[in-house]
C-alpha cells in the first residue's frame, strides 16, 4: 500500500483516473446492487425471503426466468460449437494468412456492429414481408418473433466471442503432440477426438460462459 500511495502521489493523473473509476464503480455497480439486494432480502427492516418468493410465485416471472435459462443454454452450446468450427478452420485447415484475415474480419463483423442491426436484418429477411420469406419463398403470415429467431440472432451475435476464445487455445496446442499421434498410426479424426478436443476443454468452458452470460428474459414460453 505504501508503494502504491507513493506512485499515486507522484502521478496525479493516475490518481485522478483511479478516483473517478472508484466513484463510477460505487455509483453504477455497487450502489444499485446493494439496493437490489436490500429490496430482495429485506422487508420492514427484517431479513426475509418473501420478496424473492413473491416474484417466483408469479407465472410470468417464472416463465421469463425459465426461458432465459433455456435460451442462455442453447446460445452457449450453439455459439460455442459455431465458434469452434470457425477456430478449427482458421488454425487447422491450412489457410493462408490472407484468408485467415478474411475469416477474422467476417467473424468479427457481427461483434463490432451495433446489436440492433442483427434484429433489423432478421425482420427484413424473415418477417411477414421479408425478402426471403415473402419475396423469395412466397410465404405469408410468417412470424419472426419467438425462440428460433431470437436464438439464431443471438448465436450470430455472440459466437465471435467463442471464436476469439478458442482460436488462441488451438494455436497454443503443441503441434508435436498431434504429430506424435499421427506417427503412431492414428487417423485424423482420432487425433482430433483424443488429442485436440481434450486439450481445448478449458477453452470450451470459457467460450460457453462468454456466449451465454448476456441474455435478456423473454416472457413468452418457447
Amino acid at each position: 500500500m505504501g508503494r502504491l500511495a507513493r506512485v499515486l502521489r507522484a502521478d496525479p493523473a493516475t490518481a485522478a483516473t483511479l478516483a473517478v473509476l472508484a466513484v463510477a464503480l460505487g455509483l453504477f455497480v455497487l450502489f444499485p446492487l446493494a439496493v437490489l439486494l436490500a429490496r430482495a432480502f429485506v422487508q420492514d427492516g427484517q431479513p426475509t425471503l418473501q420478496p424473492v418468493l413473491a416474484v417466483f410465485l408469479q407465472p410470468h416471472h417464472r416463465a421469463a426466468f425459465v426461458n432465459s435459462l433455456w435460451l442462455a443454454t442453447l446460445v452457449g452450446v450453439l455459439g460455442t460449437g459455431l465458434g469452434f468450427l470457425f477456430a478449427v478452420t482458421a488454425t487447422r485447415a491450412g489457410l493462408s494468412a490472407r484468408w485467415v484475415r478474411v475469416l477474422d474480419a467476417a467473424t468479427l463483423l457481427s461483434l463490432v456492429s451495433p446489436p440492433f442491426t442483427t434484429s433489423i436484418s432478421f425482420l427484413f429477411s424473415f418477417g411477414p414481408r421479408g425478402l426471403i420469406t415473402y419475396h423469395v419463398l412466397g410465404l405469408s403470415n410468417v412470424s419472426v418473433y419467438g425462440l428460433p429467431s431470437t436464438l439464431a440472432a443471438e448465436v450470430l451475435t455472440y459466437f465471435p466471442l467463442a471464436y476469439l476464445t478458442l482460436r488462441p487455445m488451438l494455436v497454443g496446442i503443441d503441434g508435436s503432440i498431434e504429430d506424435a499421434a499421427f506417427s503412431l498410426g492414428a487417423s485424423r479424426w482420432r487425433v482430433f477426438r483424443t488429442v485436440t478436443m481434450p486439450l481445448a476443454i478449458p477453452g470450451f468452458a470459457n467460450a460457453f460462459c462468454c456466449c451465454s452470460r448476456r441474455r435478456w428474459p423473454i416472457s413468452r414460453r418457447p
